[in-house]
This record gives C-alpha cells, sequence and structure tokens, in this order.
C-alpha cells in the first residue's frame, strides 16, 4: 500500500515537472517577444523621425559620456537589431545584453520610470534561462545534443 501511494505521488510528480517544462519555453518565448516588441517600436519611431531624434538626444536626454550623434545611432541599432534577433530566439542571451545596458543607463541617468524595471527583469529572466527550446538557440542546442551523443 504504501509503495503504491510513493509511486502515484512519483507519477504525478512527473506529470507536473513535465508541464512545467513545457509552459516554461512558452513563457520564455513570451517574454522575448514582449521585450523585443517594446524596443523594436521605440527604434522603429526614432528612425521614422531621424531630426526628432537628434534634437531629443541633445536637449532631452544628455546622455552621459557619449556624443549625441554616437548615442542616437548605437540606441537606435540596438532597439532595430536586437528585437530581431529575440524574436527569432537566436544568441538571444548576447542579444539581450545591449537592450539591458541601455534600460539602466535610461533608468540612472535619463527617466526613472517603473517600467524599466520590469523590463529589467524580465531581460534577466532571459540571460538567466535563455531563449528556450521554441527559438533557434534551442533548436541548435538539441542539433549539437545528438551529436555529441552519437559521438561518445
Amino acid at each position: 500500500m504504501r509503495k503504491s501511494v510513493i509511486k502515484r505521488i512519483l507519477r504525478y510528480y512527473s506529470l507536473y515537472a513535465a508541464l512545467n517544462n513545457f509552459i516554461a519555453h512558452f513563457i520564455l518565448l513570451f517574454t522575448r517577444i514582449w521585450i523585443g516588441n517594446i524596443y523594436l517600436k521605440s527604434g522603429l519611431t526614432k528612425i521614422s523621425v531621424w531630426d526628432q531624434t537628434l534634437i531629443l538626444f541633445e536637449y532631452e536626454y544628455e546622455v552621459p559620456f557619449l556624443p549625441v550623434e554616437l548615442a542616437a545611432i548605437m540606441s537606435t541599432a540596438a532597439e532595430l537589431i536586437c528585437p530581431i534577433l529575440l524574436f527569432v530566439g537566436i544568441f538571444s542571451r548576447l542579444s539581450i545584453l545591449p537592450l539591458f545596458i541601455m534600460t539602466i543607463i535610461i533608468e540612472l541617468f535619463i527617466i526613472q520610470n517603473v517600467h524599466h524595471l520590469y523590463w529589467l527583469f524580465m531581460m534577466a529572466v532571459i540571460m538567466g534561462f535563455g531563449s528556450g527550446r521554441i527559438s533557434i538557440d534551442g533548436f541548435l542546442a538539441q542539433r549539437l545534443d545528438r551529436k555529441s551523443t552519437r559521438l561518445n
């Protein structure tokens, strides 16, 4: 009787763990899309009105340590390139890094907004857990795992 209860508990736990693993990859996908969408919209807005973007960087943002034009170009490039990489899930940990650093700089030196803290948390999740299986990174990781097991 006792062994059957333990077996039943282990069976339910294995189902729970499998469901948890399945859901986690969708949460990572959702997080990548959410963060990518925020920054892509910002980058598209900046590039569509470039003269106003330069004026904002010169008079409103006052980015420390960088010339105005360079700061505008770097942030716009990061906001246009990194979200695309996040959407498809390739080099996710690396592509989230410029957005993470930019958000910290914005929060510390330019505009304090509680949303930035939420975004930083979501980006930390991607940096910590990667892009998940529903990504090119996940596909490549599975392929490499299969090849390494065949070689051993």
